[in-house]
Formats: structure tokens, C-alpha cells, sequence
């Protein structure tokens, strides 16, 4: 599935073009690296991709949903987190969208309606459930999820 495609772009400054024309695709599972000198251009090419420059001419396209983001060259990290930590914070949207559509289920679990409905049983069964996918999904977002996340990008 394709997930980024950017066709045309051109960047320059004052001292000339960094690059013309540069086009590509991005799909899911792909690994991309840009390889050159220092101020040929990587570091504006991603700024480009993840949106935070415009390029002189050209387009850039995310797909399916997909987001870009640009984990900073020189960093300047809150004291006392980790490379790790402030890579994670790109999942902080991802995990309150989470927090809400649990938080969301209880309330309706809790409903009088729900008990109406389905009784204590339905209810004592939610929060189990609960408890499980919060846990599996804490699980896979710092484990396997969050490295194969990384890995992709």
C-alpha cells in the first residue's frame, strides 16, 4: 500500500538549487535512506515530506491515512527523556485516541440501559475485557508494535 508519493520537487536558496525534480513513492513496509554530502538537501527534503517547509514547486501526498513526522537533527529533548521517549511522544495522538474509546465504553457499560439490557453480567464481562485489551495494547505499543513502527519510518 502506498503511503507517501511526492513528484516534481524542487528546493533551492539563494546560493542555487539543492535538488530539482525529485520524485518517488513510499509503501508500507519499505525502507527509504538518503544518502549525501553535507547541504545537498536531506534535511530539507524531510522537513518537506513531514510538513514543515514547502517546496518551491512540486507536490507531496500522503496516503491511506498515513502521517509524516521529522524527528529533529539536533535535539532539544525536555530534561530527563530519552531518544527513545521523545520518539515514542509521536504516538501520544494513537494513545489518547485510545484512552477516549475506553473511557467511552464505560460509561456505556455502566449506562442504566446497558444493565437494563444485558445485566451484571455484561457489565463485570466489559471490565474484564477492558483490563485485557488495555494491557495487550500497552503491551504492543512500548514491544513489538512501537520497534516495528520505528522500523518503518
Amino acid at each position: 500500500m502506498i503511503l507517501l508519493s511526492c513528484s516534481g520537487l524542487t528546493r533551492g536558496f539563494d546560493a542555487g538549487p539543492l535538488f530539482e525534480g525529485v520524485g518517488f513513492e513510499l509503501y508500507s513496509h519499505e525502507r527509504v535512506g538518503f544518502v549525501g554530502p553535507n547541504g545537498a538537501g536531506k534535511t530539507t527534503l524531510m522537513r518537506i515530506l513531514a510538513g514543515l517547509d514547502r517546496p518551491d514547486d512540486g507536490e507531496v501526498r500522503l496516503h491511506a491515512g498515513a502521517r509524516a513526522a521529522l524527528l529533529e537533527q539536533h535535539p532539544d529533548f525536555p530534561p530527563g527523556r530519552t531518544l527513545f521517549g521523545e520518539a515514542k511522544s509521536a504516538l501520544n495522538e494513537l494513545i489518547s485516541a485510545q484512552e477516549d474509546l475506553i473511557h467511552t465504553a464505560e460509561r456505556l457499560a455502566a449506562s442504566k440501559p446497558a444493565r437494563a439490557l444485558f445485566g451484571d453480567t455484561f457489565v463485570e464481562h466489559h471490565a474484564a475485557t477492558r483490563q485485557w485489551e488495555e494491557r495487550e495494547f500497552r503491551k504492543a505499543i512500548t514491544d513489538w508494535e512501537l520497534a516495528r513502527y520505528f522500523e518503518i519510518i
